[in-house]
């Protein structure tokens, strides 16, 4: 029996910030995240009978998702603070196999 794995992660964000008067408080800040997960895992198990033959099964696996998320804030002063989350309405394919 043989097990393989690997995986990677990848994380990407930007964003603005943006202090528009700094003796109120008014400060808006935009951003975007988007992170990226994979796991591939490949099993095989075989018998071989001698040098007549061999036979055997192979297993690949994949676990993934990639979304991204935007977020904005928006601050003014101690009076209001406003919390604006976007999310994707896309549907999204976490697990294959073959």
């Amino acid at each position: 029996m043989h097990l393989m794995g690997t995986s990677y992660v990848n994380m990407n964000m930007s964003g603005t910030v943006v202090d528009r008067s700094s003796s109120r408080h008014h400060t808006d800040l935009r951003g975007k995240i988007h992170p990226s997960v994979a796991l591939n895992i490949a099993a095989t198990m075989g018998v071989i009978a001698g040098r007549l033959s061999s036979t055997g099964v192979r297993l690949n696996t994949r676990l993934y998702t990639a979304t991204a998320v935007e977020i904005a804030l928006t601050l003014r002063g101690f009076q209001m603070m406003k919390l604006d989350l976007s999310l994707p309405h896309s549907r999204q394919e976490i697990f294959a196999y073959k």
